[in-house]
């Protein structure tokens, strides 16, 4: 009788640790996909904000062809084939425009973007990404609302403005647009136009 109450206490005790073992290696298999999961969230969001990045440099230097190759537009009627075209930039969360830019005609001349009537098409960004920041001429100047970069022929250099005259007088050496992801954990990328009319793009070392 004894021993028959002993053998059974050491299969209770066999059971429950092999129970414990179970959730131990449970817990371990939750940690493991949770963390992969995660990492690749992570990875396909900056896969995403790089093809952002690329997509706005790629239309940037569209606007660079087309006002060196003489792209026509059409103004009250007329065609005119002197026309600079340019890029549009904002922050401004209103209506969602820092979630978008713009190709612009700069029919009147002014190397800003003023109205509709100037728009060439609309660029929406998407899932989740946003024009985040600009800079001009180094971080030191950032915050700013707005950003025009327009080409003009012959010549591929850009005219580069902000939406405060005082900032770089008749135009800026460079502008920095930084577009951001709503994962906290994704750098920034970095769209920089040059004076010169070139055009790179570099990864936000700032966390």
């Amino acid at each position: 009788m004894f021993f028959l109450k002993t053998k059974n206490l050491k299969l209770l005790t066999k059971r429950a640790f092999s129970l414990i073992e179970l959730l131990v290696v449970l817990a371990i298999i939750t940690l493991i996909t949770s963390i992969v999961l995660i990492n690749h969230s992570v990875f396909n969001g900056g896969v995403v904000l790089e093809s952002l990045a690329y997509e706005i440099a790629l239309i940037t230097r569209q606007a660079q062809f087309f006002s060196i190759n003489v792209l026509g537009s059409n103004s009250g009627g007329t065609t005119t084939f002197d026309t600079g075209y340019g890029m549009y930039f904002t922050t401004d969360p209103l209506n969602s425009n820092n979630k978008q830019f713009i190709l612009f005609a700069d029919i009147d001349d002014n190397s800003f973007y003023d109205d509709e009537s100037e728009l060439v098409e609309v660029y929406n960004i998407t899932r989740g990404n946003i024009i985040k920041d600009i800079c001009i001429n180094g971080n030191s100047i950032c915050d700013r609302g707005q950003a025009h970069v327009t080409f003009k022929r012959p010549d591929p250099d850009a005219i580069i403005k902000t939406d405060s005259p005082a900032d770089c007088g008749d135009g800026c050496s460079y502008v920095d647009i930084y577009v951001g992801s709503s994962n906290p954990r994704i750098k920034d990328k970095i769209i920089r136009i040059s004076i010169t009319g070139q055009i790179s793009i570099s990864t936000s070392q700032i966390e």
